[in-house]
């Protein structure tokens, strides 16, 4: 039983002869002994019932009992007139302190996952949830869905999540397909507090390297008319076009050097060159 305040609880007695110090009422919180006040009050319309009232206050797991026997030794009785000898309730939980969610992602040599964290006392896996799109999308470059919100909280409801210290628990998940992920989480607890919404930065799975990889030189029109007129004296300059796709990720930047061939003219040209990294520019008609 979840409560998330004070909670007030409250014994009836049906007994004509009645003595409240006949009546030893024990509670805990969270295993340790917990003071009670009980306020003992008659029924308006029948004298015979006698009602015991107090309060729980504060955050815990409380578990409360209670025996009674009237002073002629008979021991009390259920609804159902069945004896009771020691009445012990079912744990009775009170929170009032808002859960928290959030992830992180690590990409660390060929290892991309994420780790899962929710701080929250009555801690339960079915209660975190991938929020749908648009808050959450998870697509290649050309906006194709590879991972539904669905299909990734159906795996963080049935994980098998670790307590890493007090109210706090983790999951960590590297199995995603390639693709860019925008991930926002949320959590509800037993008593119907909300976690903030958690929005974490775009992340991007990418298992396999670029493909198509090529080489091209060209010269510019004008170079070749002038290399033709000049009957080849004419040293045009020559464009290097770099290629590869990468139809999950995209391709980022190119690395390149160079090394002058032996027995090339070395008038006007280094040996080497580099190496020197430069951005990738995609392709307007396709980003991959």
């Amino acid at each position: 039983h979840y409560f998330n305040g004070n909670v007030a609880f409250t014994f009836t007695i049906k007994e004509a002869n009645f003595f409240p110090e006949d009546v030893h009422i024990a509670v805990t919180q969270d295993g340790a002994d917990y003071n009670v006040d009980v306020e003992w009050t008659v029924d308006d319309t029948n004298d015979e019932v006698h009602y015991g009232t107090f309060i729980l206050s504060g955050d815990g797991d409380y578990v409360v009992t209670m025996d009674y026997q009237d002073q002629s030794k008979n021991i009390m009785e259920d609804k159902e007139g069945n004896p009771v000898e020691l009445y012990t309730s079912e744990v009775i939980t009170i929170d009032t302190i808002q859960p928290e969610i959030e992830f992180k992602y690590v990409h660390d040599g060929d290892v991309q996952k994420t780790i899962f964290i929710v701080k929250e006392h009555n801690f339960s896996a079915q209660h975190v949830v991938v929020a749908e799109e648009p808050e959450s999308t998870m697509k290649d470059l050309n906006g194709n869905t590879v991972f539904t919100a669905a299909q990734l909280t159906e795996i963080l409801q049935n994980a098998d999540w670790s307590q890493e210290e007090e109210d706090t628990y983790t999951f960590e998940y590297d199995q995603y397909v390639n693709g860019i992920y925008n991930l926002t989480l949320d959590y509800t607890d037993y008593v119907g507090w909300q976690a903030d919404s958690f929005k974490g930065n775009q992340f991007t799975i990418d298992h396999d390297g670029p493909t198509g990889v090529k080489i091209e030189y060209a010269k510019s029109l004008l170079d070749k008319f002038l290399e033709t007129i000049t009957l080849g004296f004419y040293n045009p300059s020559v464009t290097v076009r770099f290629t590869a796709y990468d139809a999950h990720a995209g391709v980022e930047s190119f690395t390149w050097e160079y090394t002058k061939e032996d027995g090339a003219s070395t008038i006007q040209h280094p040996d080497t060159l580099g190496p020197e990294t430069i951005p990738a520019i995609p392709d307007q008609d396709d980003p991959s």
